[in-house]
């Protein structure tokens, strides 16, 4: 077994998880990464998806952006009041005390040109972008002090740059977890890249209840435009769902965050 996928221990009921936001760069990500965890904590507080780059472009959709309508079947002047409801719906399948946020952000396919293809969209992020990282988390600070972003796996620029928030959210002090993003994480060989990018931490495995597991399931069923695109390569997604994790931990299914503290934070 590799370094970077040892077992580990699942992850204590007090652990940082707890009264945490919720980061998205796009309307699904925290229900198909992480939305046990949502609907845990939405049994006894209000949880907070915030979801970055949810907003609504002013301009008309690039050829690119074109494509990705009509692999969602959706028409331009809809794709984000749709998505939006999709998410909507997804937040009341973890739970009805969660709350859902969109900053008005734009996708990277309506953001710049640059992105015009799966190579550029996930590749690096063009200089312009770079300066929204510190815009993202000034944002993002203001809505709590413990906060939940992606790992980063499948190297999607808009998971970068919301990977990079968080790391500057855990330079400044605040408690801040990663999510596996799936399904990009469901491609092992990509977790692995991405562990070894970050010097490989140590993940904690959060055993997910049958009945959170559930409220999961039935929240990523909300994003009906995104999962054909999601699950086209994957004949039993939630099969796949249930048994990720299973590299780290004998209690499945589970839920796997890696913690940034300050030190690990700060820009290397």
């Amino acid at each position: 077994m590799s370094s970077a996928l040892r077992a580990v221990p699942a992850m204590s009921a007090s652990a940082a998880v707890a009264d945490t936001v919720f980061v998205q760069p796009h309307f699904d990500d925290v229900a198909l990464s992480c939305g046990a965890a949502v609907a845990r904590l939405a049994e006894s507080e209000s949880p907070v998806i915030v979801t970055v780059f949810g907003g609504q472009p002013a301009t008309a959709a690039s050829e690119f952006a074109r494509f990705q309508h009509e692999r969602w079947a959706l028409a331009e002047e809809t794709v984000i009041q749709t998505r939006r409801e999709e998410d909507r719906a997804a937040a009341r399948a973890l739970g009805e005390a969660v709350r859902v946020v969109w900053l008005d952000y734009l996708d990277a396919i309506y953001r710049d040109e640059r992105y015009g293809s799966d190579e550029a969209l996930f590749g690096d992020p063009v200089d312009a972008d770079i300066e929204l990282i510190e815009r993202i988390a000034g944002e993002l600070a203001a809505f709590g002090e413990r906060f939940a972003v992606p790992l980063g796996v499948g190297n999607h620029v808009d998971h970068q740059l919301v990977h990079m928030a968080g790391r500057r959210l855990a330079a400044d002090g605040h408690t801040v977890w990663c999510y596996a993003d799936l399904p990009y994480a469901l491609d092992r060989q990509a977790l692995r890249w991405r562990l070894d990018e970050l010097g490989n931490p140590a993940p904690c495995a959060r055993s997910v209840s049958t009945a959170h597991f559930e409220r999961r399931w039935q929240a990523i069923e909300c994003y009906k435009s995104q999962l054909p695109v999601l699950f086209r390569d994957l004949p039993q997604p939630r099969e796949a769902f249930e048994q990720f994790g299973g590299e780290f931990s004998d209690r499945l299914p589970v839920e796997l965050f890696w913690s940034l503290s300050e030190s690990e934070g700060r820009e290397r």
